[in-house]
């Protein structure tokens, strides 16, 4: 039975529809230790949590990303804004609820699971690779229904581990009913 009550409570059932903002750091053994920031762009997301007791929730997220940029391996040549990246994610997600049961309640988290992306330029598919893991660190406050959390992830391919991936900052403002 889904409660009105907030996710933080021991018990209770929580959704989040949300909107925010992301940019991706291009990471490759083809280009180098370290490429660049591309533009941010936008991303929707949907996350169901339960309260396994007042402090802890648990739940999953189902989420779609784009932004443009630059190409990610030197070999291709690129205007600034011609790559675009395509994203859907699939994640669990843990938080720590500090303030549980308050009108203002921040809380850290972290989140794993995994994706599959899109890499385009000039209408090409450019990336070899499309699925991935991803593990992310995350800090937010929820005001009343309202939750504003930012978000780092690490994403990899598992024969690579971390030294190839596209880690990505993420800005989100959702929606608790």
């Amino acid at each position: 039975m889904v409660t009105a009550a907030f996710a933080q409570e021991k018990g209770a059932h929580s959704f989040e529809v949300g909107v925010g903002a992301n940019t991706y750091r291009i990471l490759s053994k083809d280009a180098g230790s370290f490429f660049r920031y591309d533009k941010w762009g936008e991303d929707i997301y949907g996350e169901y949590r339960y309260g396994i007791s007042d402090h802890f929730d648990i739940g999953g997220q189902l989420q779609y990303r784009r932004s443009t940029g630059t190409a990610p391996l030197r070999r291709f040549d690129c205007s600034a804004d011609s790559m675009k990246y395509l994203q859907v994610g699939l994640m669990a997600v843990a938080d720590y609820n500090i303030l549980p049961s308050k009108l203002i309640n921040p809380f850290v988290g972290a989140c794993a699971g995994g994706g599959r992306a899109l890499e385009m330029t000039n209408n090409v598919k450019v990336s070899g690779r499309s699925c991935y893991g991803v593990l992310a660190p995350r800090i937010g406050v929820q005001i009343w229904h309202f939750r504003l959390t930012w978000e780092y992830d690490f994403a990899y391919y598992t024969d690579d581990a971390f030294l190839r991936h596209k880690n990505a900052h993420n800005l989100n403002l959702g929606f608790t009913f």
